[in-house]
């Protein structure tokens, strides 16, 4: 106090600055205002004790990669290539993996300025790899989210009920030990290379693909036993099918081929173009070939 008792001035008194000081920190449980993104770096935060992993990528996009069932999910981001690896453990036959798209970042500083990066913003997650340290999983969902440009590996003989992508990159692969119930992929599946392409141990029962499918350059698509044994119902958003549905063209390239050990009991469906039809293989099945364009072979 003064000598005329007024109360001076707090000197330590907490007044923050218009200028945006403040630490920026990334908060699971708030709004995506509460998230201030790092241009150029991956944030990746883990919450739930370990079942979801938030992801803001270098372009300011949230995604949320949420375990239900049994396990953990750690991801790590490489900021050179924008790609995201992903290693789930602990799980088993009922754990889903889901990739969730959840909204924008803010940049400091853009708060009154057209918004940074929107320019380069896909809202899709591009995955480079997803490993499965248990051996097993239930289903791996990024539908209308993610992009894979590299491998999946579920090694263990456990039924795998779907797995889901928005588009499949030439460099990617899916190796499941067992039954693969249902591949979906809404745009375009593009397999190239040696040890790209799609192989399962046993059954796989039904393959959508909704723009082209392509295999070249030594990809395969192996089925361990029977292609479209079982019917599957709608799941999600993703149609029903039994068998293989390829809404583009379906190209099989002249080192490639489309082999079914066993049987073909659900029908090969392509509303476009067959390129490569003497590279399918099956040693036998009631299932049919359809094709609505032009057939090559």
């Amino acid at each position: 106090m003064t000598q005329d008792r007024r109360r001076k001035a707090d000197a330590r008194r907490f007044q923050p600055s218009l200028d945006g000081r403040l630490e920026p920190r990334l908060l699971l449980s708030g709004t995506r205002t509460q998230i201030a993104a790092l241009p150029g770096k991956f944030i990746i935060q883990v919450a739930g004790g370990g079942t979801k992993s938030r992801v803001v990528t270098p372009t300011g996009q949230i995604f949320d990669l949420v375990l239900t069932g049994t396990g953990s999910v750690k991801a790590t981001g490489n900021a050179r290539t924008g790609k995201v690896d992903i290693v789930v453990q602990g799980t088993n036959q009922d754990t889903e993996l889901t990739i969730n798209l959840m909204g924008r970042a803010k940049f400091k500083g853009s708060a009154h300025t057209y918004a940074s990066g929107a320019v380069f913003r896909t809202n899709i997650l591009n995955v480079n790899s997803i490993k499965v340290s248990s051996g097993t999983i239930g289903s791996i969902l990024g539908y209308r989210t993610a992009m894979l440009t590299g491998p999946i590996t579920v090694a263990g003989t456990n039924k795998v009920e779907r797995i889901a992508f928005s588009e499949i990159a030439p460099s990617a692969s899916i190796n499941v030990g067992g039954d693969l119930n249902t591949l979906d992929v809404i745009n375009n599946a593009s397999f190239s290379g040696p040890g790209t392409g799609v192989t399962t141990g046993r059954d796989l029962n039904s393959v959508y693909v909704g723009g082209n499918l392509s295999l070249a350059d030594g990809a395969s698509i192996t089925v361990g036993r029977d292609l479209g044994l079982t019917a599957q119902p709608a799941k999600g958003t993703g149609p029903s099918g039994q068998g293989m549905v390829v809404q583009g063209n379906f190209t099989i390239g002249a080192t490639s081929a489309l082999k079914i050990v066993r049987n073909v009991v659900g029908s090969v469906v392509v509303q476009g173009n067959l390129t490569g039809s003497s590279r399918i293989s099956a040693a036998g099945g009631s299932g049919a070939l359809i094709v609505s364009g032009t057939t090559t072979p």
